[in-house]
C-alpha cells in the first residue's frame, strides 16, 4: 500500500472513535500516514477555529482577516500537536521507556486527534464548554490507546503517569 485512500482513511477515523486497537496498528504501519495524520489534526484545528469564529461575527471582522484568523488558529493548533509529539518521544528516549520511533508517534497521536474535528460544536451555547471537554477527553483516550497498542504498554504505575503527563500537557498546550 502505497498511499491510503478515502475510504481507508474514513474507516481509520470510525475505528480511532471506537478506540480498536487494530486500527492504531494499521495507523502506525502506513507508509504514508504522516501527512494524512498532520492533515488531521490541522482540520481539526480549523473547526476549533470555526467554533470560535463567532467572536469574530459579533466585532464584524473582513473576510479577509476571517479566513487568515481561521487558519492562524489552524496552524498554531498543529505546532501544539508538535510540541506534544515531540515531548512524548523525548520521554520515550528515557532509559527504560518504551523505544517509538517519532514518525510513529506523529501518525498515532495525529489520528488520535480525530474526535476534535467535532470542536466546532463549541459554539453551542451552554453546551459547548462540555462538549469540547467530552472530546479533549476522548483525544486523550485515543492517544493512550494508540501508545498502549504500539509497544504493548502493561497497565502500570509508568504507564498511567505518562497518561496523567499528557492529559497535563494537553491542558497546558491545549
Amino acid at each position: 500500500m502505497t498511499a491510503i485512500d478515502s475510504n481507508q482513511f474514513w474507516d481509520l477515523v470510525g475505528g480511532v472513535f471506537r478506540l480498536e486497537l487494530e486500527t492504531f496498528e494499521e495507523i502506525a504501519g502506513l507508509p504514508r500516514g504522516i501527512l494524512p495524520s498532520v492533515l488531521m489534526v490541522l482540520f481539526a484545528g480549523l473547526s476549533l477555529g470555526i467554533g470560535q469564529s463567532i467572536i469574530l461575527f459579533i466585532n464584524r471582522v473582513k473576510p479577509v482577516r476571517f479566513v487568515f484568523s481561521l487558519l492562524l488558529n489552524a496552524v498554531l493548533f498543529t505546532f501544539g500537536f508538535l510540541f506534544l509529539a515531540f515531548s512524548t518521544w523525548l520521554i520515550c528516549l528515557l532509559p527504560g521507556s518504551v523505544d517509538v520511533s517519532f514518525r510513529t508517534l506523529i501518525k498515532v497521536f495525529g489520528f488520535s486527534y480525530a474526535p476534535q474535528l467535532f470542536s466546532f460544536l463549541g459554539a453551542l451555547p451552554y453546551a459547548g464548554l462540555p462538549i469540547l471537554n467530552v472530546l479533549s477527553v476522548w483525544r486523550l483516550l485515543a492517544a493512550v490507546v494508540g501508545l498502549k497498542q504500539l509497544r504493548h504498554w502493561r497497565h502500570s504505575k509508568r504507564t498511567r503517569r505518562h497518561a496523567d503527563f499528557l492529559w497535563a500537557l494537553c491542558l497546558w498546550v491545549g
